[in-house]
């Protein structure tokens, strides 16, 4: 992904900027919040910004979700969806309870095509964490004079956050989410995937099998 420029934005540009509204375009928001609060320190964009990145969160689970469900998204699950966001993970596993190794099952045949583009994988149970956090500033977190009115809070309050959300944004923009759907394979290549799930053979295995 070609990232766009999140630095030196004001307010007004933040809020009024096309973005579309999924995981990549809520977290460009949440990094331009980051930056105008490194700039201006009002600490109002560091709550924007979490809501931007949680936002971001519920949008890339059901991306996983949808690219994960193979052919597609039943419409009972997509409702689902809707009304219990913090359920992704549960539903993932329902719909695809093998999703982390056909991962590594798409690596290792995306691998296999040198120009192809890389790929990146999140980890469910990690972003379901950083949920988490995020969600902690968007209640109430205590009394002003114990938070908001304490320079130290404010700085690792800060800190947790603009890291969080730095790591995800980088990753994010180091390359592109794909997965073989195991109805597209060949019946070779679904032999193979059916051996790695079943863990009748190993990752460095893969690659050899399809290429023989």
């Amino acid at each position: 992904m070609l990232a766009p420029i999140y630095k030196g934005r004001s307010a007004e540009e933040i809020l009024n900027d096309r973005i579309y509204f999924d995981s990549v375009g809520y977290f460009y928001r949440a990094m331009s919040w980051i930056d105008y609060y490194h700039r201006h320190r009002t600490f109002t964009a560091m709550i924007y910004a979490c809501t931007d990145a949680r936002l971001g969160i519920e949008h890339l689970l059901f991306e996983e979700l949808v690219l994960l469900a193979d052919p597609a998204l039943p419409d009972n699950f997509y409702k689902k969806c809707t009304r219990e966001t913090n359920k992704f993970l549960k539903l993932i596993k329902t719909l695809n309870p093998d999703h982390e190794k056909l991962n590594l099952f798409s690596k290792a045949l995306i691998e296999l095509e040198p120009d192809a583009p890389p790929l990146i994988f999140w980890d469910l149970s990690e972003m379901s964490k950083y949920w988490g956090k995020y969600s902690h500033y968007l209640h109430w977190f205590g009394s002003q004079d114990r938070t908001t009115g304490e320079q130290s809070w404010v700085e690792e309050a800060a800190k947790e956050i603009s890291g969080i959300t730095e790591k995800i944004w980088m990753k994010m923009a180091s390359g592109n989410r794909g997965v073989m759907p195991v109805s597209g394979m060949t019946p070779e290549t679904q032999a193979i995937w059916e051996d790695f799930k079943n863990a009748k053979i190993n990752y460095s295995d893969i690659r050899p099998r399809l290429q023989y």
